[in-house]
């Protein structure tokens, strides 16, 4: 992983060769080398003017889908694009909150849409089938749904449904949770006439004694937890 850290302009650039006819724009960046959790990372400090510089950005999407930044950052469209995709470990997180109220009514009977484009939740979804006999998947794919499906027969009794993500007819249920609809980290679930908001399960952002010293980089704590766990 690269942990990008925005610094003031007190940074030394990288000593580099240069053609006394080409001026080049001056990056400002250090770079340094830690292990967390037994694995190596490294930590990218680098000036404002620096990071919307064209070189450093082309330098950066090398690394598509390996940075993380402090919250401040998070936002930023100069970074927005590179960074690890927290999204499969924040749904995770908000569908516990979500089986652990849909267990605890009476919702047998009910119909239930789980949209979830990437089948992220694919082995989380069975622990509602205890609860909620007609569950269906909406995906991108259901080209290996087949086995999915069995392997929930074989455990629960019970086979889910799973439909390519296309003219779903939301009003056929009694129960939607749109998993590709989250806005500031929650997830609005339609349940009858209802509409609750869902939260992230506070344990998935717990981060372990192996992790603290990220903690330290002001990075959010769901990022630190699923990105270096």
């Amino acid at each position: 992983m690269i942990i990008l850290q925005l610094v003031e302009d007190e940074l030394k650039s990288p000593k580099r060769r240069l053609s006394k006819k080409i001026k080049e724009p001056v990056l400002k960046y250090s770079r340094f080398g830690i292990v967390v959790n037994n694995k190596p990372h490294f930590i990218i400090s680098v000036t404002k003017d620096t990071l919307e510089q064209d070189e450093f950005q082309q330098l950066l999407n090398k690394y598509k889908g390996l940075v993380v930044a402090p919250v401040e950052l998070e936002k930023c469209d100069l970074v927005n694009s590179v960074l690890f995709d927290v999204n499969p470990y924040l749904k995770k997180a908000i569908f516990e909150n979500l089986r652990l109220n849909l267990m605890n009514e009476k919702l047998q009977n009910s119909a239930l849409l789980i949209r979830d484009i990437n089948f992220t939740l694919k082995d989380e979804i069975p622990a509602l089938l205890p609860y909620i006999k007609n569950i269906v998947v909406s995906t991108s794919d259901d080209s290996k749904s087949k086995y999915w499906i069995e392997n929930c027969f074989l455990e629960y009794g019970v086979r889910p449904s799973v439909v390519v993500d296309e003219n779903i007819d939301f009003l056929n249920f009694d129960i939607v949770a749109d998993f590709e609809k989250l806005r500031d980290n929650t997830l609005e679930v339609k349940i009858f006439d209802e509409v609750r908001t869902i939260y992230p399960n506070v344990r998935f952002s717990r981060v372990p004694d192996e992790l603290k010293v990220l903690e330290n980089f002001n990075i959010n704590n769901f990022v630190i937890c699923s990105a270096f766990s």
